[in-house]
């Protein structure tokens, strides 16, 4: 396997060109905690909104060694940072970061809200809960749904119907963030709420909710089995979509075949 230099994909991380200064962050990033020495360079990068995505995913990566600087990156100027930041908290899972994105929950961006609840909810320390409930309470809409979600991930609640009546919110993100959350929670009591919602007018919120009952998995089966007579064709094909990924064979929009493999396997 080629060895990656770490000094010279940090002299890359400056290049003019954004498609190498992605190439960069995508290779530091496979090195993991071998790439802690690139750290603070690539905080700097973070700004750089060409290659933000890539840039957080390999701190995502290098993790631990990472925790620090991604903290003090909730304080930057830059909103965009701040949520990137965040969400590679959330994702690192380390619960030095608790405490600096407790502070993040009143960030005057809602998006840098949005983050701070869900990766509060991610790294599940019982110190978050009572600013996620003041949150859940107080602020926006969208807020409140991820404020519910790291909620629910906190074992702090159980109940689900706010986010169940939610899905049919009248801004379509706020369906879509829904989808996003109830798929995140896998709850089965989310199913037929979400097999209902096939049917949303909006493409975008469609596909989340598929997505949403493919990451709920096989308790979802018999509510998309049924969906497979559904008189919309959407719904039928995205039935049958999830239901392929879930059970990993491939039945078109036959319930008939559908119905033959559940047999084979009770």
């Amino acid at each position: 396997m080629e060895r990656i230099d770490v000094r010279e994909q940090i002299k890359r991380l400056d290049f003019s060109d954004p498609v190498e200064r992605a190439h960069a962050a995508g290779r530091l990033g496979k090195m993991a905690e071998e790439a802690a020495p690139a750290v603070p360079f690539l905080r700097e990068v973070l700004k750089d909104e060409d290659v933000q995505a890539k840039v957080r995913e390999a701190l995502t990566r290098i993790g631990k060694p990472a925790v620090e600087s991604l903290t003090t990156a909730l304080r930057d100027e830059s909103w965009q940072v701040r949520a990137e930041a965040a969400n590679a908290l959330g994702k690192i899972g380390d619960k030095q970061a608790v405490e600096p994105l407790i502070t993040a929950l009143k960030d005057e961006s809602w998006w840098v809200r949005v983050e701070t609840a869900w990766a509060l909810g991610k790294i599940g320390d019982e110190r978050a809960v009572e600013p996620l409930k003041q949150t859940f309470k107080n602020d926006t809409k969208y807020v409140q749904l991820w404020a519910a979600f790291g909620l629910y991930k906190l074992g702090a609640t159980q109940k689900i119907e706010f986010l169940i009546t939610a899905l049919k919110d009248k801004d379509p993100l706020v369906r879509e963030a829904v989808a996003c959350a109830l798929g995140e929670i896998s709850d089965k009591r989310a199913v037929e709420p979400l097999t209902a919602a096939l049917k949303d007018g909006a493409i975008s919120v469609q596909r989340k909710v598929a997505k949403a009952l493919i990451m709920i998995g096989k308790p979802a089966v018999e509510s998309l089995t049924t969906a497979l007579k559904d008189k919309d064709r959407y719904v039928r094909e995205a039935a049958a979509n999830a239901l392929e990924k879930i059970t990993e064979k491939y039945f078109g929009e036959s319930l008939a075949r559908q119905q033959r493999w559940e047999k084979r396997i009770r």
